[in-house]
């Protein structure tokens, strides 16, 4: 508030003529000089980082410690996804996951990743350690150079955060994946009652395979 007062005043000051001329020049310089250091005041907005909650994911598993267990809690996140989606799960020390976010959505055959937003998940997260699933559309579910370039990004940035990335799910169903970190595939037993002819409601459905046996 003092800079503003002495710059409105210094103009009316030099019109009446209590300024001599010799000093015209040495009080604009000031006055510019002043108006220059109200000009390098900058406000910066005080703000608070939190996340949004926007639904749950119910599952029997409290912890995931395998391929198996991820693929078991998460795979359904690809249901009948026609594109490409990237998530990013947050984990505790023990690996029980903390939150799931949507990371990137593309194409039939891409999507753009930003390492950013998955460490911004996890250290919201307050959590020390992460992993990522993403679908292949195709059914596919080799990794391709590309795959293994998005996970070597993401371990060397978390790692510098000291975040651990767990491992790297790709997923071609609900229950066939590839874990990148073991390299090997993951496919969950078949739990439909229609082919497996376990009971619902008290009554055992059988498949068409069973009524001709």
């Amino acid at each position: 508030m003092k800079i503003q007062h002495a710059i409105s005043e210094a103009p009316s000051m030099a019109a009446v003529g209590t300024m001599p001329s010799v000093t015209d020049g040495m009080g604009k310089e000031r006055e510019h000089s002043e108006m220059a250091k109200t000009e390098r005041l900058k406000a910066v907005c005080v703000v608070r980082a939190r996340q949004e909650r926007t639904g749950f994911l119910y599952s029997s598993r409290r912890l995931v410690k395998s391929p198996e267990d991820v693929l078991s809690v998460f795979g359904r996140l690809f249901d009948r996804a026609g594109v490409e989606q990237m998530y990013a799960v947050s984990l505790t020390k023990a690996g029980e996951p903390v939150a799931v976010q949507m990371i990137a959505l593309g194409g039939v055959d891409s999507c753009m990743v930003s390492v950013a937003e998955i460490l911004k998940l996890v250290l919201l997260s307050n959590c020390p350690s992460c992993l990522l699933l993403h679908n292949h559309p195709s059914g596919s579910i080799r990794p391709s150079g590309e795959d293994r370039t998005v996970t070597d990004r993401v371990k060397r940035a978390a790692g510098i955060m000291g975040i651990e990335l767990m491992d790297h799910l790709i997923v071609g169903d609900p229950k066939t994946g590839y874990s990148i970190r073991y390299e090997q595939e993951v496919h969950l037993p078949e739990t439909d009652p229609e082919k497996t002819g376990e009971v619902r409601n008290g009554i055992r459905e059988i498949t068409c395979e069973q009524k001709g046996a």
